[in-house]
């Protein structure tokens, strides 16, 4: 393992919006990652989330394959995605369920288990899909907040307006057989969304790694925190804030017993134009594209099947056929530019909400 990080806690329940803002803020500039606590996701609904996909992924492969991964929703077996291409091996160590957007007028169609088989298990993942759509929706409020915004401006540009929320179940069976080959629970990636937010059963296999570009790169062990979602920006976030939020590479390091995680993954509305914030931007630190040219600006959609990457704790990474033609496997694209703190012609202070909010100092990421 790895160094072990320290992550800014998020209290999501807390009445100053403002000073969590800013919190937020130095916590996605400095590495992109940052526990949330008090968001109101039940102890025994979690509980009982765990213990259904113990129960499914303890079925007979033969059953699991029934419901292989169609387009972006279903079962994916062991060693079926490789996330880094550079680790020559034969897949990943982890076996997946995909659940996708619940509502809304997609043309994604959810697989589920036979309710003879698991009868509490499609009602419990509607539950808690339904549940973390609704603590993302006050999250990305607070993320707008940060970013000198409306609290409302993601939902104003579409953005949550029928968006693309996925939970994803996953088992790392831990290590199974003596091995010289390089293989990981999910090798390094980022995420290619708004923002991740994981559950994960307390045993340690996440690590983040700040600077990619640095050689040897450092990984950084990231603790379990009882309650606590550890939370990740995606690549669309990064891109709207012009790299001024970090989406970071991170991995899962095959851990010594068996762990299971659950991941829910935010992406906006298939429509909504991810452009960068003129709030992020300035003359040292420009947009990735002109401001105001529509023909250069991609929507959501466009996004992911842009980007040649693929997500966390081993996200997406839709078959061929399915709606985004995203490469199996590629490698994650650098930055979209050198990452700046937007200049000081900005003005000092701008107001959110009708209050007042003076401009949040950012420390250069480390």
């Amino acid at each position: 393992m790895g160094e072990a990080l320290r992550l800014p806690f998020i209290d999501l329940s807390s009445s100053d919006r403002i000073s969590t803002a800013k919190s937020i803020r130095q916590a996605c500039v400095d590495c992109g990652f940052f526990y949330l606590i008090n968001h109101g996701v039940e102890e025994e609904l979690l509980k009982r989330v765990f213990d259904e996909s113990k129960k499914f992924f303890s079925l007979p492969v033969q059953e699991k394959m029934k419901l292989e991964r169609k387009g972006y929703v279903g079962y994916t077996p062991l060693y079926s995605e490789t996330l880094d291409p550079t680790v020559k091996s034969g897949g990943d160590l982890k076996e997946s369920f995909y659940i996708g957007p619940i509502e809304g007028a997609n043309d994604i169609q959810n697989q589920w288990p036979s309710d003879e088989i698991l009868p509490a298990w499609r009602s419990t993942m509607e539950s808690y899909h339904e549940k973390l759509m609704t603590i993302c929706r006050r999250l990305i409020s607070l993320i707008a907040l940060a970013l000198n915004l409306d609290e409302s401006f993601f939902e104003d540009v579409g953005a949550l307006h029928e968006p693309m929320g996925f939970v994803r179940l996953l088992r790392y069976p831990g290590e199974l057989i003596a091995s010289n080959m390089e293989i990981h629970g999910a090798s390094a990636h980022s995420d290619y969304g708004m923002v991740t937010l994981l559950a994960t059963d307390g045993v340690r296999g996440l690590q983040i790694c700040r600077e990619k570009d640095r050689q040897p790169q450092v990984w950084e062990d990231v603790p379990h925190a009882d309650k606590a979602f550890i939370v990740n920006i995606g690549d669309m976030m990064e891109r709207w804030t012009n790299c001024l939020f970090r989406s970071t590479l991170h991995r899962v390091v095959i851990p010594t017993e068996e762990r299971y995680s659950v991941a829910f993954f935010l992406d906006p509305n298939d429509d909504c134009m991810v452009q960068c914030l003129e709030s992020c931007c300035s003359e040292a630190c420009p947009p990735s594209c002109p401001l105001g040219d529509a023909t250069q600006v991609p929507r959501g959609a466009d996004w992911r099947a842009r980007e040649e990457r693929t997500p966390a704790e081993g996200a997406r990474v839709p078959s061929p056929g399915g709606r985004a033609s995203l490469q199996q496997g590629a490698p994650r694209q650098d930055s979209l530019h050198e990452r700046k703190t937007p200049g000081e012609s900005l003005s000092d202070t701008v107001r959110v909400s009708s209050v007042p909010i003076m401009r949040i100092p950012t420390r250069k990421p480390p």
